[in-house]
């Protein structure tokens, strides 16, 4: 589905050398970063984005929003996150994962729109 063009999101993406937020350390050589605004009916959020070197040219609005639904779509519950992702409840990274994908579904609701994300949300969920 062509959520950028269906939901009007616009998105300016810049290449960044490395992304601030430390969460893509683990990317191979030659991976490219990129700070993505995206702009839905006058909101807006920033986000960092990751590509591994096998991926020319910058994202797409489309790209960047299958990636961000996909981290949103996490149990809210701790544990249950742990055991759906693999991740051990006494690791920190763990942790560190699940609060910044709580984060991104808050951000997508507010970039969105909650009814417009609720209705993907929803349609993913079906």
């Amino acid at each position: 589905m062509k959520l950028g063009s269906t939901l009007k999101v616009s998105m300016v993406a810049d290449w960044v050398a490395e992304r601030p937020d430390g969460m893509m350390d683990s990317m191979p050589a030659g991976s490219n970063h990129w700070r993505c605004v995206l702009r839905c009916s006058g909101r807006r959020m920033t986000v960092y984005y990751s590509m591994g070197p096998a991926l020319d040219g910058p994202p797409t609005a489309d790209d960047v929003l299958e990636s961000l639904l996909s981290d949103a779509m996490v149990d809210e519950d701790f544990g249950s996150f742990c055991r759906d992702m693999g991740y051990d409840e006494d690791s920190r990274k763990a942790e560190r994962t699940h609060n910044a994908c709580l984060r991104i579904k808050a951000k997508l609701g507010t970039l969105l729109g909650r009814d417009d994300f609720a209705e993907i949300w929803n349609a993913a969920n079906d």
